[in-house]
């Protein structure tokens, strides 16, 4: 038996790839029979304490400061505190003080993400600054001295043999899984619904954008617009997360933006969307990917990084800035009821594949292989 300490700190109600691992992980391992003790740490100012009434399983709330003081100074003292055998994080960098052994769950390398600090650094405060820096220096010597590093993809694995020289045999490859709440809508009724709040009643297109430049949404729009030219159908094109203004493009009544959305709001988009459109240049995992299939919207994804591995034949991929194929692929879609039903069972079948509780079980052994 060991006692397993599981940071949550970035569980936020509006949380991306991290919180939702951290969220699916800690729930997933509860459910699990296991003689283990547990001991989850999270944001007390950020989000509500975990509702795991187990004997072995114990949350604790801190309140944190800065990301790097909480991993540097904060979490080894909590370590020696609850007299922890292990710890188990999905951020780049682990405390380089003390000699506990620890597992980290990286969906990428973050290379990609400091380079896009970089060039924005103009833009970012000093605080943002400083957290880049410490980030570069503090994740190479954190990557060496973890135990196991689990990957989110092939994809991330091999960039750490290649990039870090990390040994094939010490990194695991665990996909993650879609929250059990996205699910196909079948009732016709409550579909038209949906339409009616999100589109006016007009069919649309789904794609999300953060302002990151890897969403690549100036294709998305490029492909839209070359696919209204091709047809006379009425379909939108529904962007969650940014505005024209952020985007630098004009108002265009076809083209909807809306607000971040979570809960059943993002569900209720999902289900209601004819397509989803993702031409993304980079994803370490991709659960909107997965989020899409389970809720029976066509896919159509671009064709690099770890794209291929979750897609699998569930989706139609392509260059991500081959705007032709992507408004081509969109005229198709819109045209053959044939081709929409049969992408949207196979990603439906696909979604099927990935579940959290196998997450879990796949983590726990990593766990215990490190501990023993």
């Amino acid at each position: 038996m060991a006692r397993i300490g599981i940071d949550a700190t970035s569980l936020l109600s509006q949380g991306k790839g991290i919180t939702r691992y951290q969220k699916n992980i800690v729930e997933a391992l509860s459910e699990l029979a296991s003689n283990h003790e547990f001991v989850v740490f999270y944001n007390s100012s950020l989000s509500e304490r975990f509702n795991i009434n187990k004997p072995n399983w114990q949350c604790v709330g801190v309140s944190m400061m800065m990301r790097s003081v909480w991993e540097q100074f904060q979490l080894p003292l909590l370590i020696r505190k609850h007299k922890l055998d292990i710890v188990h994080t999905a951020y780049d960098c682990i405390p380089l003080i003390g000699d506990t052994p620890f597992i980290i769950y990286l969906f990428e390398v973050p290379d990609y993400r400091i380079q896009l600090d970089r060039a924005k650094q103009k833009k970012f405060s000093l605080l943002r600054s400083v957290a880049r820096v410490y980030l570069e220096r503090i994740f190479p010597k954190s990557i060496r001295k973890t135990k196991l590093v689990v990957t989110s993809s092939d994809f991330t694995k091999q960039d750490l043999v290649e990039k870090y020289g990390i040994a094939s045999d010490q990194i695991r490859v665990v996909q993650a899984a879609q929250d059990r709440e996205f699910v196909f809508e079948d009732n016709l009724d409550n579909l038209q619904k949906i339409r009616e709040e999100v589109s006016g009643g007009q069919e649309y297109v789904l794609h999300f954008s953060t302002g990151d430049l890897r969403d690549n949404t100036e294709t998305v729009i490029r492909a839209y617009r070359q696919f209204r030219k091709k047809t006379s159908l009425q379909v939108m094109l529904v962007i969650v997360g940014t505005t024209a203004e952020q985007l630098g493009i004009e108002e265009d009544s076809s083209i909807l933006f809306r607000k971040f959305a979570v809960g059943e709001e993002l569900i209720r988009l999902y289900q209601g969307a004819s397509a989803y459109l993702d031409p993304s240049l980079f994803e370490g995992f991709g659960f909107q990917l997965l989020e899409a299939m389970a809720s029976g919207v066509p896919l159509i994804a671009s064709n690099v990084t770890s794209i291929p591995e979750v897609v699998g034949d569930a989706g139609i991929l392509h260059d991500p800035m081959d705007v032709e194929a992507y408004s081509d692929t969109l005229c198709h879609l819109f045209s053959n009821s044939e081709f929409k039903n049969d992408l949207r069972r196979k990603g439906i079948e696909r979604a099927a594949t990935f579940n959290w509780s196998r997450t879990a079980h796949q983590i726990l052994d990593s766990i215990e292989q490190v501990v023993n």
